[in-house]
């Protein structure tokens, strides 16, 4: 074998698991698919790990046993992150995203796959040891976030709706308290979405007083499921009790002048 020979399979090999996270191969598929023995592709593999480790962020997970097998588990490394995260902070400082009522506009962020794809990964590095198998979010800013998160996570994304969908037939409803705590709101989830017993990670795009977090963790209880985590991209300073126990929030906005700054690395230290 040559080492080109060596070299064009290493990088189909990495190539086929981070194309595919979340997605269980055996060892017998790599040595079927390069006609390689075990031993050769269990040491290959290794070499995978490595490199991605240390250069691309994320690793492979081996599952030991006779069912066991391979997987790619997405996450930045620490210096990817917050390259990503600096920029939105930099970007959203910007006086021109200043809304009255101290708002942000950032929906173009949210919907350029460039950098929404990125911060999925990050969401997916912090909660992927948790092993959520539903990702569930509340329309409609949130989506593109939870949708890059779930694809990371080989996991369903699940969209409760702010109205009833009489075309997804019977939902389940709970009421919750907006972040400004002046008014009550509904939220649905049609039966058939949410298998009872499920780990579900909920993704959101902003938090305040976290209503609409608490609804979601809400609905999720209602389907007998556990909520595995809750990440939000930007939360705010104040109010600092939330209704929600636990979260992580990769930026933190300032209760002045609309402050930005990367909160990833309080939450990962």
């Amino acid at each position: 074998m040559t080492k080109s020979n060596r070299n064009r399979r290493l990088v189909a090999m990495a190539a086929e698991l981070m194309d595919n996270p979340g997605r269980v191969y055996s060892l017998g598929w790599f040595c079927d698919r390069f006609g390689i023995a075990k031993s050769t592709a269990s040491e290959d593999l290794t070499f995978v790990n490595e490199v991605v480790q240390e250069d691309v962020g994320g690793s492979i997970i081996t599952i030991p046993g006779a069912s066991g097998g391979i997987f790619y588990r997405p996450g930045p490394s620490k210096g990817e992150g917050f390259d990503v995260l600096g920029q939105v902070a930099a970007e959203l400082k910007s006086p021109q995203r200043r809304l009255p009522g101290g708002f942000l506009f950032y929906s173009d962020l949210l919907f350029n796959p460039a950098i929404t794809a990125r911060l999925g990964r990050i969401f997916a590095g912090i909660y992927g040891s948790s092993s959520p198998n539903q990702v569930l979010t509340l329309e409609t800013k949130g989506i593109p976030l939870a949708l890059f998160t779930a694809y990371y996570l080989n996991c369903p994304l699940l969209i409760a709706r702010r109205s009833n969908k009489i075309s997804e037939g019977p939902s389940v409803s709970t009421n919750y308290l907006t972040g400004s705590g002046k008014r009550i709101e509904t939220m649905f989830l049609p039966k058939r979405s949410l298998p009872r017993g499920s780990q579900v990670l909920i993704i959101d795009d902003f938090m305040k007083a976290g209503g609409s977090a608490r609804g979601l963790e809400q609905l999720a209880i209602e389907f007998d499921s556990e909520v595995a985590g809750i990440g939000v991209l930007i939360s705010t300073a104040e109010p600092q009790q939330k209704l929600v126990e636990s979260y992580t929030a990769l930026l933190r906005m300032g209760p002045e002048d609309y402050q930005i700054k990367v909160a990833w690395e309080e939450n990962l230290s």
